[in-house]
């Protein structure tokens, strides 16, 4: 932790005051964190951080003791860099998609470790064997839709033999951690590989999202059935409905 940037907070004492923006949106949520090797003490961020903002011209506002100021800031690209403001503007709304389909992979995840909760707080008293089995099987299909967030995702499935396993939400998170942190290597428009592999990640992210759907229909439906049947409370799966991403 000696290396690691703490959280910036705007400071709240009574006078002037001074904090500088680093020009980046807000982090995605990530499953897995790096560091880069370039350290300093005290000062090193974890990846992914979120995307820096293109130029153009900002609004920035502070609200305090009820009062909103508000004071206009132009952001200009820095004139070392070989990009063009469409190179840019090209790159970072990729970063925006990549970062809207790390949030959903991510939202998504949370259903389903509730779901998971559920379906072990509701089976933890029944010792009968039927509810248990079901138990048992039901959380294996939400295991595999979900991931496992303790070892992240940003491996290569099926690298080293046999088939491809199905996409978790997990798994496309890390997928799309690699791509956002790749971008970060200096300012150009994607290329088309950049782009052929957001296109896979995110038909990836549809094919989980689906298939989440269809566990919270038909799975859950068949899974209560049996709960219902032993006089247990049924379970109820989290909302909202994370939408299926329209990948262009």
């Amino acid at each position: 932790s000696w290396w690691l940037a703490p959280p910036v907070r705007l400071p709240a004492g009574a006078g002037l005051n001074r904090t500088s923006w680093d020009l980046r949106a807000d982090n995605p949520p990530a499953f897995t964190h790096s560091f880069e090797i370039n350290a300093n003490p005290g000062l090193t961020p974890a990846s992914p951080e979120g995307p820096l903002v293109p130029p153009g011209t900002y609004t920035l506002r502070l609200t305090a003791l009820g009062k909103t100021y508000t004071q206009p800031v132009t952001v200009v690209n820095d004139p070392r860099s070989p990009a063009t403001a469409a190179d840019v503007q090209a790159q970072y709304a990729l970063q925006t998609k990549i970062v809207a389909g790390m949030q959903t992979s991510w939202d998504a995840y949370q259903q389903v470790a509730a779901l998971r909760a559920a379906v072990a707080a509701d089976t933890a008293a029944s010792l009968g064997a039927e509810v248990i089995a079901a138990a048992k099987a039901f959380d294996s299909t939400l295991a595999a839709v979900g991931g496992n967030a303790e070892r992240g995702g940003g491996g290569f499935g099926g690298f080293g033999g046999g088939p491809r396993p199905a996409p978790s939400f997990v798994s496309v998170n890390g997928n799309l951690v690699n791509q956002i942190n790749a971008l970060e290597q200096g300012d150009m428009a994607p290329t088309p590989a950049m782009l052929a592999s957001y296109a896979a990640a995110c038909n990836d992210l549809v094919s989980a999202v689906t298939t989440w759907s269809r566990i919270k229909g038909a799975g859950l439906t068949a899974f209560n059935a049996v709960v219902t049947k032993h006089n247990l409370q049924p379970v109820t799966a989290a909302t909202p409905a994370i939408a299926v991403p329209v990948c262009r």
